[in-house]
């Protein structure tokens, strides 16, 4: 830019203020396919609280909370708003502590894979494990299909509606 001044301040402080989930580090993901807008997400290590996302021609920000679960590692779609997440084992950087969840999920006996749809708050169950610490590696291929990986390693796509 010629003029070198700011042409959108985003100020971390004013969003917490009104969304005091989203505590943590700013990331940023990344653009939707046409340019419109511009995608990150609020974490804390692993653990992803929130996502926002900046229209390109109005500066609007939309934010909106992760389900429980949701990290780094899970994936964005930012066509259609939609992100993957699971109640396996999380990631704590503490090897102990993840020793005892993966126990207590193992006594629940079920790990369940879903893909969140963060525009209406709607969760879809895609696949489910019995391995507390099976990791489906979802990757979006297009803006309808996702591909992860089922338990018995295989991979699937799932084709969103």
């Amino acid at each position: 830019m010629n003029t070198k001044e700011d042409s959108f301040v985003f100020l971390y402080k004013d969003l917490l203020a009104r969304y005091p989930f989203f505590v943590g580090n700013l990331g940023m993901n990344q653009w939707a396919k046409d340019g419109r807008y511009f995608w990150g997400n609020v974490f804390d290590g692993a653990n992803v609280a929130g996502f926002f996302r900046v229209e390109r021609d109005s500066w609007k920000v939309e934010v909106f909370q992760a389900p429980v679960g949701t990290m780094g590692g899970d994936a964005l779609n930012p066509e259609r708003g939609y992100i993957t997440y699971d109640n396996g084992v999380p990631w704590t950087g503490d090897a102990e502590l993840d020793r005892l969840n993966k126990v207590e999920l193992q006594k629940q006996g079920l790990t369940k894979f879903y893909l969140y749809n963060l525009f209406i708050k709607k969760d879809i169950l895609i696949a489910t494990s019995t391995d507390p610490t099976h990791s489906f590696k979802p990757l979006w291929f297009s803006d309808t299909e996702l591909e992860y990986t089922a338990p018995t390693g295989e991979r699937k796509i799932y084709i969103a509606q």
